[in-house]
């Protein structure tokens, strides 16, 4: 009997020590920490998903930018005019056996660029509509007006190319666009006073080497090609050149950008539109510019020392890696602004868990894990709430529905929860200081050293709080 009651309490003993270790798990503040550490990683689930649904509603955009460029006009990129110069020569083609050979005449290229070139464009801006996306195109007006002088005679001998053997009646003028679906009329080119039409490009034949705008925009496989031409007669006195002067005329229709090569050994181009956030780029700005609430007007003044390929050249030259002009910019993008407000998703989470943590510590409150993870999940719907409101309103008025929705939501399920509004209505206070903080950031071109200095004061409140905790008896140090 005896033996048998000696034998029960050491289980006894071990069943009372039992509910000490829970006790200890339930009060253990390194315990709490690991458990919102966990949530905080667990967030990044459905954070990740609102990013995977910015990024989706963003190539919606771009897909439906993309179907309207494709019917009204996309990018222009305008080249030239260039003159293509045809020249003959000659080779030795040998017998099989080497002993004999024949002469065969060739034919090829040599390209000059006008000596002076200036542009005069005007832009009207159109937005259009593709479900809830805005997309921007506009028409432009481009004249264009200069002149060929120097066709490279101090080059010829080096190229091999003799004078007699040029083929001055056959010279053509060359011409691109960027989409020949945005061209509204006839290319309008006054040649020396003679009116001109241009064709459609069909450098094909192997008796030539192939344009600069071959490469460029050609291809092979469709006729309807964006490289254009006109057969052009160079004037000529007592079998001297003549300085040729030429005039064109084009109007087009385009989105996204516009854009211009400065082929000319002086080029001058001015712009001006209605749009009041033009995006200047390319190889060179503009000199001088002026943007205003009734629209900009930009001036560039290029020389041939400024780009990459030569006056007079043989063979190919890319003329698209030196380009100037503009995009037509709109202004708070909806998507770069979630975007930029989606990076600081994981801080707002983990400030208001560590808001919780400290909450519990000095106040007689008790917030479940799971209750923790539903406040982080409003936290999360706030980037979705953001994207599908912004697509239809102002981002900024948005942005202001979706934070006050979300700090609402959880402040009135905290207040349920912690049967104290005071509490509740200071977690709504940080999570406004917080959104309105954020919203700040966004807005700034260059966040980085006001963004350093928020978390620095953020870490500076965490360590003071830190300080009146005895981390070793679960308690604080001081009401």
């Amino acid at each position: 009997m005896w033996a048998f009651k000696y034998h029960i309490d050491p289980m006894s003993k071990s069943e009372h020590t039992k509910p000490s270790f829970v006790s200890w798990l339930k009060k253990s503040l390194g315990v709490r920490l690991t458990i919102l550490g966990f949530l905080a990683l667990l967030l990044l689930i459905p954070l990740n998903f609102a990013k995977d649904l910015l990024k989706q509603r963003e190539n919606y955009q771009n897909k439906s930018i993309n179907e309207v460029s494709e019917k009204w006009g996309d990018a222009q990129i305008i080249s030239g005019p260039i003159l293509r110069i045809p020249y003959q020569f000659t080779t030795k083609k040998y017998s099989e056996d080497g002993e004999k050979y024949t002469w065969e005449t060739h034919k090829s290229n040599f390209f000059v660029l006008p000596d002076s070139l200036h542009i005069n464009a005007k832009i009207e801006p159109e937005v259009r509509y593709r479900g809830v996306y805005e997309i921007v195109v506009y028409e432009t007006s481009i004249k264009m007006e200069g002149y060929f002088k120097d066709f490279g005679q101090s080059k010829w001998e080096n190229w091999g190319v003799k004078e007699s053997n040029i083929l001055w009646n056959e010279a053509v003028l060359e011409f691109s666009v960027g989409d020949p679906k945005g061209i509204n009329s006839q290319i309008q080119l006054d040649w020396n006073g003679k009116p001109l039409d241009f064709v459609h490009g069909q450098s094909t034949s192997t008796n030539h080497s192939y344009t600069p705008l071959d490469y460029n925009h050609y291809n092979l496989s469709n006729n309807k090609s964006n490289y254009l031409e006109v057969e052009t007669l160079i004037a000529q006195e007592d079998k001297q050149l003549k300085k040729q002067i030429f005039h064109l005329n084009l109007e087009l229709n385009g989105s996204k950008q516009l854009q211009f090569s400065p082929v000319g050994k002086t080029t001058t181009a001015s712009i001006e539109s209605s749009w009041t956030s033009p995006s200047f780029d390319g190889a060179f700005l503009p000199k001088t510019r002026t943007i205003d609430e009734s629209g900009f007007s930009a001036f560039w003044h290029v020389i041939h020392l400024n780009r990459e390929f030569p006056q007079h050249y043989i063979g190919f030259q890319n003329l698209k890696n030196t380009t100037f002009g503009l995009s037509l910019f709109q202004p708070g993008n909806i998507y770069q602004m979630a975007n930029r407000a989606g990076k600081y998703g994981f801080m707002i989470i983990a400030l208001t868990l560590l808001t919780f943590f400290f909450f519990q510590l000095f106040y007689p409150i008790k917030v479940h894990s799971f209750q923790l993870f539903l406040i982080g999940l409003a936290l999360c719907i706030f980037y979705a709430l953001l994207i599908a409101f912004s697509e239809r309103i102002a981002f900024s008025m948005s942005y202001l529905i979706s934070s006050s929705a979300t700090t609402l939501l959880i402040v009135l399920f905290s207040w349920r929860l912690m049967k104290q509004i005071r509490i509740a209505l200071n977690l709504g206070a940080i999570l406004v200081l917080l959104y309105g903080v954020i919203y700040w950031l966004i807005q700034l071109e260059d966040p980085l050293l006001i963004g350093t200095l928020i978390l620095f004061v953020i870490l500076a409140i965490l360590m003071a709080l830190s300080s009146k905790i005895n981390w070793y008896t679960n308690a604080t140090n001081s009401k």
